[in-house]
């Protein structure tokens, strides 16, 4: 079967946003004190909201997942081939990642830890991608550099779940399946936050609690397919699509001045947030797409911005290990930035993040996915 689901470049350009996002996050917000200096605060704040790059990149999953098992999903073999394909996207790098912690710890001995020297969790619950269920029954993301796995344990509990309903639903009924999905993360926030029944971080990093992002992306794919461009949409449908972009964007702008005042891990606040910022982004992705028949929003397709895009997964995985390798190498500790040296440290770091990332999408990525692409719904 002929594969439906070409690679689009707009949003390629959106995933080199969303881990440029990340990134900057991790490399400049959580390494500047807070009590530094006005001029190290000048750089901190500008990416003191790029946390919701998670977001971004969950939105994408569930637009990329959604609109698969809405091409595929009455293929004979959809399951099989959906898995090989999942498994070559994710597993070999992931497992260069973790092989590279674990080498680098034993032979270079480097103190990998995070902010209070916690050790990481078991290594079994990184092999089971169930490392957020451990991180939320304690309440830390234990070891810093592989404390961004978090996110791929989320992604993989997506794909074990969500395809399964999915595929067994007439396609009309997407966008109730997506509301239902979005209405559950908001009480299972909500009765987490309430009841203190595990720590706050579990509303941040449990699947039930986050995947009101994906059903965003799902509910952005099955609007694409119908409506591929801005001008098949009635006019009062177009009104009503602007002035909730319009309210959802103020409701960024308004969490970005009042960051860092508000954490949305304690907040009760939080319990909406991750909802506000995935319809914003499913707003976002839609508008993405439908301004690339304009010639609109060329930045997105921008060459630099979509090789990111390609690279993002490896970019995104190897950042942090990479970022305090280099700063315990030439500085002898670990990465906070107190000085235009430490910066510097930072800034190389950012430069050997982009070439690793880039060696390992030719040598480890690019081989399993066209491996992977072999395999062929029928």
């Amino acid at each position: 079967m002929k594969d439906k689901n070409p690679r689009i470049e707009v949003l390629d350009g959106l995933r080199g946003v969303a881990a440029l996002f990340i990134v900057l996050y991790h490399f400049l917000y959580l390494w500047i004190p807070a009590n530094a200096s006005m001029k190290w605060q000048w750089i901190a704040k500008p990416v003191s909201l790029f946390w919701t790059g998670v977001d971004l990149f969950f939105v994408l999953s569930g637009f990329l997942i959604g609109d698969i098992v809405m091409s595929h999903g009455r293929a004979k073999n959809f399951f099989k081939v959906f898995w090989i394909r999942r498994i070559c996207r994710i597993i070999p790098v992931y497992v260069v990642f973790l092989a590279s912690f674990y080498l680098v710890r034993v032979f270079l001995r480097i103190p990998l830890h995070f902010y209070g020297e916690l050790p990481a969790k078991p290594l079994w619950s990184y092999l089971t991608m169930l490392q957020n269920l451990v991180m939320s029954a304690d309440g830390t993301f234990g070891n810093y550099i592989l404390g961004v796995t978090w996110t791929l344990a989320v992604e993989w509990q997506f794909y074990l779940i969500i395809p399964c309903i999915l595929v067994r639903l007439p396609e009309k009924r997407t966008p109730i399946f997506c509301l239902i999905v979005m209405l559950l993360a908001l009480a299972a926030r909500f009765v987490l936050m309430v009841t203190n029944a595990l720590p706050h971080l579990s509303t941040f990093m449990l699947f039930p609690c986050r995947m009101d992002s994906f059903a965003a992306g799902i509910l952005a794919a099955w609007v694409y397919r119908r409506y591929p461009e801005w001008s098949r949409l009635a006019r009062p449908a177009r009104r009503w699509f602007a002035a909730t972009f319009a309210v959802l964007f103020a409701g960024m702008v308004l969490m970005f001045r009042i960051q860092p005042r508000f954490n949305p891990i304690t907040s009760t606040a939080g319990v909406f947030i991750y909802t506000w910022n995935a319809l914003f982004f499913l707003c976002v992705v839609l508008l993405a797409l439908w301004a690339r028949h304009a010639d609109r929003f060329g930045i997105l397709s921008n060459r630099a911005l979509v090789r990111l895009g390609w690279i993002s997964y490896s970019f995104y995985l190897f950042h942090t290990l990479i970022n305090y390798v280099i700063h315990y190498t030439i500085l002898g500790r670990d990465c906070w930035i107190l000085s235009k040296r430490d910066l510097a440290a930072t800034g190389l770091s950012f430069l050997v993040v982009i070439l690793v990332s880039m060696g390992l999408r030719e040598c480890v990525e690019k081989p399993f996915i066209l491996w992977g692409k072999k395999q062929e719904f029928i």
